[in-house]
């Protein structure tokens, strides 16, 4: 008797508990390349630190609206930093680029070298 109530009970649970949920729709979208998508190696000088220096380098650029991503390759030992830097060659310029870093704290930083990659698709 038992295991017929326990039954019809969870018959009645489970049948109370169904909703109908509404449908949803889902719109299929197309991602669109915005811009030119181009990356540049750069050696920089007066960095004496990746957190403090690195970020403040990163910081700068973002801020232009231009650059998407800067990677800091910092080694203690080197007399200069490495960077990849990319950005939309449609709305910055290596040259711009270069005087952005060098305005940082007073000209704490130097761009000894500038390598531009092909662009990135």
């Amino acid at each position: 008797m038992r295991n017929v109530l326990f039954a019809l009970f969870l018959g009645y649970f489970l049948l109370s508990c169904r909703q109908n949920l509404p449908k949803v729709s889902v719109q299929q979208t197309s991602v669109e390349t915005v811009g030119s998508s181009s990356r540049v190696a750069l050696s920089v000088s007066g960095m004496v630190c990746k957190m403090g220096c690195g970020a403040a380098i990163r910081m700068a650029l973002l801020k232009s609206g231009s650059v998407t991503r800067v990677e800091v390759n910092f080694d203690p030992d080197k007399k200069y930093q490495d960077l990849l830097v990319h950005y939309d060659g449609k709305k910055i310029n290596l040259n711009k680029m270069k005087t952005l870093i060098e305005g940082i704290n007073n000209g704490q930083f130097k761009v000894v070298a500038l390598i531009p990659e092909k662009s990135v698709h």
